[in-house]
């Protein structure tokens, strides 16, 4: 049988262990969270030249230089559209932690 000391260290090891995990969970909240808002900005700044991509290779369908470089674009963006969601996703499970 335990001690009331040994059992208080033991107590007070696992609460300075589940505190240091929460802090470690906060902090990639926050770099999740940072992250979010990199994507976000991303997107915002480079909008206008993915919308006059998409128009300039309309306007060229049928190069095949126009034509790689959007199926270039369509490709990189359905990655980023997956990133964001996947960040999205693990977000949301920290945050309902």
């Amino acid at each position: 049988m335990a001690t009331y000391t040994q059992t208080k260290e033991t107590l007070d090891a696992i609460a300075h262990k589940a505190g240091s995990l929460e802090r470690q969970t906060e902090n990639i909240l926050d770099q999740v969270t940072r992250i979010e808002a990199d994507l976000t900005k991303l997107q915002t700044d480079y909008s206008a030249f993915i919308a006059e991509l998409n128009v300039d290779a309309a306007a060229n369908a049928g190069d095949p230089v126009w034509d790689n470089a959007k199926l270039e674009k369509d490709k990189i963006v359905t990655e980023f559209l997956a990133l964001k969601a996947r960040v999205a996703t693990i977000k949301l499970a920290i945050t309902d932690l």
